[in-house]
């Protein structure tokens, strides 16, 4: 700069003209030798200028690089929210006893694969960043590196590559080509105790082995071979990938993978996944046991995000299953759509199972949506969640929720599913066995035969669950220790709530039943019920049954109607058999009926009837 300034100095010295002139031409020239130092002078600041500008924009420390750190740094501080938010969950529902798996807490809500390591960490690749954490803290977020001494664009230039030595790292941009994916990184060795199955391990044509080097204990289905691009067959592919080894198996998000066999999965321990709006699993045709995975003898499988197209589009008259869970324990499939045909295909069977996770689901035009079914008598199972799971029931005839067989099964949770259209079924239903701690809450059942049909339970919770326009709203038979509250049970065609069979110790108790065909509620002929309470529910007759009853008890036992709020009469009758029953109500008209009916036949019947203000 100082030499700049010291020639302009210089330049404003110097005179340009030194012939005698008349005064007009030498200020003339003056006025252009000025023009022309202020010409210089502006280039010279502008360059001066554009330097440093460029300097800031794209110099070491310039706003670009500034911008784009800022930006690393964001996405970092993401990463790590995410995971600081996941570890103060687990704290907090170990604290509470809940005894969560921490791998699988990451896995299910991060979407990605994780790797238990042998010093207590666990690591998983989250966007772009490897993370690695406790428990309680995380150890490290960097970005993932990971260099290769050479790179192929399929496994086939790869198995081809004679020069290629042993010790090296090398990697594969697919395993076809890298529009079919499945890019992968390999460790070349001389010798190798892994089986040969162009997956795992590779045999290149020069005698070496590539054994797949997988990143956080996590393969595609895509590395084994698998196509996803809707044509061809990838059911060896999925095979060997599912029974690997590794622990996390993820199928290619919005890719179709054709299957012509069922998938054995063999391998405890596994988390199969797709990520965001999931990938496809498609059956095309029939073939063995007419199911696409069959969970045998296995703990601890989670199945997430996955799409199970059970021959949807191709041939309707072909039933395919989707999963069978078969002698296995810890199993947990959420986020999987199960789409059928109409046909007699089941979703999800459970056979000699335990400890099953059924979450947010979707079954559409399926047969079942989730069954238990193979148990033999006396066998014991527990511990079903089946939750925020919707069923379209497009075939009428099976039930979505059904446990079947004649097993006995301990703690049952049915909550939050939404439950349509299953015209000849019921929406849930418990039947041959035998049903301890059940707790049904929170569901909408829809346009079903019966909205649940709950049969052979002990301390059984039925409550805040909407059921809508069924034939009959509630089933009870065979109960003991079962409370019915604070449902809504709307626009029945038939029956809103039926108890047959022998029910004992049933609470029944501020539910709202308007809109009844038939009978409000009823009480089946020669039903023995013992110690059966229902007190401050609504029961109002739809408009277009003028004439049907409130309430009829025809069993026997002994009954206490208190506190209801009825706007038909209540009917008593019984043959053979002493019934006891004691009403509190406030006395009023019943649309122009007499509040109370008696059959001829009433020598049995004892009626305590108190009306209050």
């Amino acid at each position: 700069m100082k030499k700049w300034i010291k020639e302009l100095k210089r330049l404003k010295a110097l005179r340009l003209y030194t012939h005698t002139h008349t005064h007009t031409h030498t200020s003339d020239f003056k006025e252009k030798g000025i023009t022309l130092i202020a010409l210089v002078v502006t280039i010279v600041v502008l360059l001066i200028l554009a330097g440093i500008s460029i300097s800031a924009l794209f110099g070491d420390n310039g706003l670009i690089n500034k911008a784009s750190g800022a930006k690393e740094e964001y996405s970092k501080g993401e990463a790590k929210e995410k995971v600081s938010l996941l570890l103060s969950e687990y704290t907090i529902e170990n604290a509470t006893g809940e005894n969560t798996d921490f791998a699988k807490l990451l896995r299910k809500n991060l979407q990605v694969g994780v790797a238990q390591n042998g010093n207590n960490t666990y690591s998983f690749m989250l966007g772009k960043w490897q993370v690695v954490t406790t428990t309680n803290n995380i150890i490290s977020i960097e970005k993932f590196k990971l260099d290769a001494d050479k790179i192929y664009t399929s496994v086939a230039s790869m198995k081809a590559d004679t020069e290629l030595t042993a010790g090296k790292l090398v990697q594969t941009e697919g395993y076809w080509n890298k529009a079919y994916g499945g890019s992968a990184y390999y460790d070349i060795v001389s010798n190798t105790s892994l089986t040969v199955d162009d997956g795992k391990c590779i045999q290149l044509d020069n005698g070496l082995y590539a054994e797949l080097h997988a990143i956080n204990d996590t393969v595609t289905v895509n590395q084994f071979g698998a196509y996803g691009d809707g044509i061809q067959n990838d059911s060896e592919a999925i095979k060997k990938s599912v029974n690997s080894g590794y622990k996390n198996i993820e199928l290619i998000n919005n890719q179709t993978y054709i299957v012509n066999t069922q998938i054995y999965i063999e391998n405890s321990d596994v988390y199969i996944f797709s990520k965001d709006s999931g990938a496809i699993i498609l059956a095309q045709e029939r073939f063995e046991n007419n199911l696409i995975f069959n969970l045998h003898q296995v703990n601890n499988i989670v199945l997430t995000n996955i799409n199970f197209d059970m021959n949807s589009s191709y041939n309707s008259d072909i039933a395919i299953g989707g999963v069978s869970i078969y002698q296995s324990q810890g199993i947990d499939i959420n986020n999987c759509t199960f789409n059928g045909t109409g046909q007699e295909a089941t979703a999800i069977t459970s056979i000699k199972s335990s400890n099953i996770n059924i979450e947010k689901n979707k079954m559409l035009r399926t047969d079942c949506g989730f069954m238990t079914i193979g148990g033999e008598t006396g066998e014991k199972y527990e511990n079903f969640i089946i939750s925020e799971n919707f069923f379209d029931g497009q075939r009428p005839y099976s039930e979505p929720i059904t446990f079947f067989d004649n097993s006995n099964y301990n703690n049952i949770k049915i909550i939050n599913n939404v439950i349509q259209d299953k015209t000849y079924a019921s929406g849930i239903y418990t039947g041959n066995g035998k049903y301890t701690n059940v707790y049904i809450n929170n569901n909408n059942i829809r346009n079903c035969s019966a909205g649940m049909s709950i049969n052979n339970t002990s301390n059984c919770v039925i409550e805040n669950n909407i059921i809508e326009g069924c034939e009959n709203g509630l089933f009870i038979v065979k109960n003991e220790n079962i409370t019915i509250s604070n449902n809504k049970i709307n626009n029945s065609k038939n029956m809103p709530i039926i108890l047959n069979g022998v029910n004992t110790s049933a609470y029944i108790n501020k539910n709202s039943i308007i809109g009844h065909g038939s009978y409000g509620f009823f009480v089946n002929s020669n039903i023995m019920c013992d110690n059966v309470i229902v007190q401050e529910n609504q029961i109002l007759q739809n408009e277009n049954y003028s004439n049907n009853r409130s309430v009829v008890i025809a069993g026997y036992g002994n009954i206490k109607f208190i506190d209801n709020v009825i706007d038909r009469s209540m009917q008593f009758m019984n043959v053979e058999k002493e019934l006891n029953i004691y009403v509190r109500t406030k006395q009023y008209e019943c649309n122009g009926e007499i509040m109370f009916y008696y059959s001829d036949k009433n020598e049995y019947l004892n009626v305590n009837i108190e009306y209050i203000e």
